[in-house]
């Protein structure tokens, strides 16, 4: 099942962009990567920075900084794809995002 997402949004952080990933200093392995082996380490602490991908990691300063609706990322699983994580509490007046499941 599909479905086709249809959206306006002010305010994207792009990190398709080679030069926005430079400035916020993360690689494109680091942002592709797996997660999973981060977060499974079992002798770290539950709240360790150190115990989360790169990828989480930035997806949550985003989210707290609150100048974002959305993230813009080089996809994991497709090379010449991208993901589009939005954050729905964030949408800015005039954004929308509308969900078509038929």
């Amino acid at each position: 099942m599909l479905l086709r997402i249809a959206c306006h949004l002010i305010s994207v952080l792009d990190l398709t962009d080679e030069r926005v990933r430079q400035r916020l200093e993360i690689s494109l392995p680091n942002l592709t990567g797996p997660w999973l082996p981060w977060n499974a380490r079992p002798d770290a602490p539950s709240d360790a920075l150190g115990t989360t991908a790169p990828s989480q990691r930035i997806g949550l300063a985003v989210y707290v900084s609150r100048r974002f609706e959305a993230i813009l990322a080089p996809s994991a699983k497709d090379a010449k794809g991208c993901c589009l994580a939005i954050f729905p509490d964030r949408l800015q007046p005039g954004s929308r995002v509308v969900i078509d499941d038929p």
